[in-house]
């Protein structure tokens, strides 16, 4: 399920010192200038890992790592988004009991002569469980980005 994990790194002018101080009023629960969603999370002197708090559920709401290194014109900001392991470890029975209920079907199908749909069923809920699993993370992942590039004051670098 890579999918469900996003990695990025981003450069800022600002001192490793003062983004430290910025990603620590970002989970006060005292507003911030650099950001209209609150987070959770801990913080230590060169690592964070944070969760966006939002008002409704999705599951897909990705877990926010990062690392923060000094740099000699500011420093780098290393940011890995990846979902929780319980929906990490659902995810991946259900779409093993779906792939296991697909090939089933498929078996059967090929050995009875009257060919049903049925045997397709299986291969909608795959996309569709694809489907809302890559777009309720992808979502929840480029609002954090965002606020995150905000936050920093910081521009994306390209991975290699």
């Amino acid at each position: 399920m890579n999918w469900l994990k996003t990695t990025f790194k981003l450069t800022s002018e600002i001192s490793k010192d003062e983004a430290i101080d910025r990603i620590s009023h970002l989970c006060k629960t005292t507003q911030s200038p650099y950001f209209k969603n609150e987070y959770d999370g801990t913080i230590s002197e060169t690592d964070f890992e944070l969760t966006r708090i939002i008002s409704g559920r999705n599951s897909f709401k990705p877990l926010i790592k990062g690392t923060i290194e000094t740099d000699i014109n500011g420093c780098f900001i290393n940011v890995k988004f990846e979902v929780s392991k319980p929906v990490k470890i659902f995810m991946g029975f259900w779409f093993g009991f779906i792939l296991f209920t697909c090939l089933m079907l498929i078996l059967v199908n090929l050995t009875d002569i009257k060919y049903t749909f049925k045997g397709l069923l299986p291969l909608g809920m795959l996309g569709f469980g694809f489907f809302i699993s890559k777009y309720g993370f992808e979502g929840e992942v480029n609002e954090s980005k965002r606020d995150l590039l905000k936050l920093f004051e910081a521009k994306e670098i390209e991975l290699k």
